[in-house]
């Protein structure tokens, strides 16, 4: 696993407070000419304790700190930096942790920053004392965070799926945990479907596998259940519960489907596959009481940035179609 390399800069953004929200894509200002801090590390090693002045710590990422941004806290008073909250604030907005991106690194990192080992330290000695320390907590509670989050998917094979607005359909899809790729479904016709009464309807939805190499689906994981919607207009991305996902606060998961199912394993080549029950959907186009605006499929996370995903065979796929099963009775 190749390192991952981060940087640590002042941060350069005056009204960085606790009581602003920021969005995972808003970019924050960051002083570039002022790293104060860098690292090298492989993520798997974090999981090994370190010894700090003679004491077992537990396993963290920590980052040294430039002596010169040391002695700029040490040479602050209390008549300066140190005089109140709004006065440090106004000498050290922030800390931001960079990872370089111009070197190819497949991890993604999470850290806890509500950890109580979450902290800036500073070593330094006195004319009386040696090995002092003093450290300085993150409160989530009281101290500004915020996580810029970017994916860039030119050179990979997804960037050839994006966006095409293809009108017969895209061959693949590609699905990824937030923020992520989702897909927009189309299945035109459907309201003419002869009225009859829908006893069932099974969309089915299957992983394509690297039939080159296998083994790069080992890299990341499938997400463990994918998200079916409807469209609320023909343009836009506004979107709504279908109704057979059921009450949105306590949906009938059981029914509706959406969970990830093995259905080959060879060992190194595993396929999955995910099938939504869309019945009273398609029900309700049959009898006029729906509009068909198309169906967006997306994976989902019970966390804000994930990184799990799947590439699925699309309609006009050679082996892995996306299908839909309908079973009805006629009136």
């Amino acid at each position: 696993m190749a390192p991952l390399n981060i940087n640590v800069y002042r941060m350069n953004e005056p009204q960085f407070r606790i009581d602003s929200n920021y969005r995972y894509y808003q970019k924050l200002g960051v002083d570039n000419g002022q790293i104060i801090g860098s690292a090298s590390i492989v993520p798997r090693n974090l999981k090994d304790s370190v010894i700090v002045y003679g004491q077992k710590q537990a396993p963290a990422l920590r980052i040294a700190l430039t002596p010169a941004f040391g002695n700029q806290l040490l040479q602050q008073t209390t008549s300066g930096a140190f005089q109140n909250d709004s006065t440090f604030r106004a000498f050290l907005k922030g800390l931001a942790l960079v990872p370089d991106t111009n070197t190819l690194c497949r991890s993604l990192l999470y850290l806890n920053l509500a950890s109580t080992n979450t902290k800036l330290s500073v070593y330094y000695k006195s004319a009386e004392e040696d090995s002092l320390v003093s450290s300085f907590a993150f409160d989530s509670y009281a101290s500004a965070h915020a996580n810029y989050f970017s994916r860039n998917h030119t050179g990979s094979e997804a960037a050839q799926y994006l966006n095409t607005n293809n009108p017969a359909g895209d061959s693949l899809l590609f699905l990824q945990e937030a923020p992520g790729i989702y897909a927009k479904i189309k299945i035109p016709g459907l309201e003419n479907f002869p009225k009859v009464v829908i006893n069932k309807a099974e969309l089915a939805i299957t992983e394509v596998v690297f039939n080159s190499d296998p083994s790069k689906d080992a890299i990341y994981v499938e997400p463990d259940r994918l998200m079916l919607a409807q469209y609320q207009a023909a343009t836009g991305d506004s979107v709504q519960a279908l109704v057979d996902y059921g009450n949105p606060t306590n949906p009938n998961l059981s029914y509706f489907g959406g969970q990830r199912t093995v259905i080959s394993d060879l060992g190194i080549m595993k396929v999955v596959q995910y099938k939504f029950n869309i019945a009273r959907h398609l029900q309700l186009l049959l009898d006029s009481k729906d509009t068909n605006h198309g169906l967006r499929l997306e994976a989902l996370s019970s966390l804000n940035i994930d990184s799990r995903r799947v590439k699925v065979g699309g309609g006009n796929h050679s082996t892995q179609k996306m299908k839909l099963r309908i079973i009805y009775t006629q009136l």
